[in-house]
């Protein structure tokens, strides 16, 4: 059987159509476009979000941290700043610090502890808060030592 020109067979139903025609017009063909565009478009939209969260996460990386709070010249000023340092350097990898906080130095014989709060963030970009508890004394030459220090 020999087809005109312009006229192919449905490859839904087997119909001859025009060739132009996609499919028969009583041909039941699958669905197309709606949902696949749908799933196109979640998909595009999750890679946004993706990219947006990535670079969002190395611009926050690339800024400096605030420094630690200067020392004035009274011993309480001082052993915020001596165990802030010392949480600082306490943070190891996949964290970093973002924000340190001295909530409350108490002075005791013979130096003060320090208690505050800490907010740590992975190398996934999740925050953690948590908490720190440091001892200092004051020492004439290298004025604040560090006698304990840990985050919890």
């Amino acid at each position: 059987m020999e087809l005109k020109a312009g006229v192919k067979y449905c490859d839904f139903c087997g119909r001859k159509v025009a060739a132009e025609d996609e499919a028969a017009p009583s041909a039941r063909k699958p669905a197309r476009g709606r949902a696949s565009g749908l799933l196109k478009g979640i998909a595009v939209g999750c890679l946004a979000i993706g990219i947006l969260v990535y670079v969002g996460n190395r611009l926050r990386e690339q800024a400096p941290l605030p420094p630690p709070p200067a020392s004035t010249p009274d011993g309480k000023g001082q052993a915020a700043a001596a165990c802030e340092a010392a949480i600082r350097k306490q943070a190891r990898a996949p964290f970093r610090v973002i924000a340190l906080r001295s909530i409350l130095v108490a002075e005791e014989t013979p130096g003060y502890t320090v208690t505050g709060s800490v907010e740590l963030q992975s190398a996934a970009g999740e925050l953690q808060r948590k908490r720190y508890f440091c001892k200092v004394h004051p020492d004439a030459r290298a004025g604040m030592v560090l006698d304990e220090g840990k985050i919890y």
